[in-house]
């Protein structure tokens, strides 16, 4: 799990006259009327726009477990305060308030999201949850799942390397965390929720990436895991830690992350293209290529921090893209 920054855009989908909008006010206008009765959750947060703020913000991987998503998965757009129901709280009709609400949306795999995390929201006890009637108060709900998007994500986990048998197994950071309890409880709620350290699939990837570290260090050539070690790669936590370890000047820097990312974009753009050119028409390639426009947009309406619009908007003129993205990013 990596830091991530929510892009600081308004979505058409989830504002103004958007559906995700309307939806809320109907569901709004329930509650007034009918207090704790049933919500309708049409799924408009699989619109491209929302899509493609996700992907602008944590690339294509899931922001629980890191693994990258398949060619043939777009991911989840995983509610992070459960829309339904709290698995904690039977009494509790979930966070229907916060269905359309972008703040509450992270991109999972789908076993993080449909397998391990479920309606899972745990809270620190005594409390409970925050209900719409309490909702002005939510920042201060004790929550005990880490949102890579407003926790020091960062500082509180460490990735192991001293264990011969259980390579890059992540803990918390001791260093850090020594007097921050709901930081150690988020932590360990974490490792336990999405079983970060019980995967044979991360198992392999973080011995594997002990292997490529080892290999750079004797060619001399750092360069293809700096780029692992993108907040937006796979697995990033572990290479982040291995250069950290080695020589944290060797770390990538925000625009090396943000240039990666744009040619990632890029490539999968093209790939769309040739493909709709063999077969025009096709809703999903076409939703698939809206998505990419829209993340091509936010990047350019709301780069990460230290990043002026004018490098991202230079990019996409010298790579003959502004004028497709254009409309995407005066819709924003």
């Amino acid at each position: 799990m990596r830091q991530l920054q929510r892009p600081q855009i308004v979505l058409p989908t989830l504002s103004g006259t958007g559906v995700g909008a309307k939806a809320q006010q109907e569901n709004q206008a329930r509650e007034a009327d009918k207090p704790g009765g049933e919500k309708t959750l049409p799924t408009h947060w699989n619109k491209a726009d929302v899509r493609g703020a996700l992907y602008a913000m944590s690339g294509r991987k899931c922001a629980y477990c890191e693994i990258p998503l398949p060619e043939n998965d777009r991911g989840d757009v995983e509610h992070f305060r459960p829309k339904n129901k709290v698995a904690e709280a039977s009494h509790h009709g979930g966070y229907w308030w916060l269905a359309y609400d972008f703040e509450n949306y992270l991109l999972s795999c789908s076993n993080c999201n449909r397998n391990l995390k479920k309606s899972k929201f745990p809270v620190a006890q005594p409390a409970e949850h925050t209900t719409y009637q309490t909702r002005r108060d939510i920042s201060r709900e004790p929550r005990l799942l880490i949102d890579p998007t407003l926790d020091a994500v960062e500082d509180w986990l460490s990735v192991d390397l001293s264990d011969v048998d259980f390579p890059g197994m992540i803990r918390e950071n001791t260093d850090r965390l020594a007097s921050n309890h709901i930081a150690v409880q988020k932590v360990n709620t974490v490792l336990e929720v999405f079983k970060l350290n019980r995967s044979a699939q991360l198992f392999r990837t973080r011995s594997q990436a002990i292997d490529e570290m080892a290999d750079a260090d004797a060619q001399g050539d750092f360069q293809a895991i700096r780029k692992k070690a993108s907040r937006y790669a796979p697995d990033s936590l572990v290479y982040k830690n291995l250069i950290t370890r080695y020589d944290a000047q060797l770390l990538p820097t925000a625009a090396e992350e943000l240039l990666w990312l744009l040619e990632q974009f890029e490539q999968e753009y093209h790939d769309f293209e040739t493909l709709l050119s063999r077969f025009p028409g096709d809703k999903k390639l076409t939703r698939y290529q809206h998505e990419v426009l829209w993340a091509f947009a936010i990047l350019w309406k709301s780069p990460p921090t230290g990043t002026p619009p004018s490098v991202v908007e230079h990019w996409l003129r010298g790579r003959g893209l502004q004028d497709a993205v254009a409309q995407y990013y005066e819709a924003l």
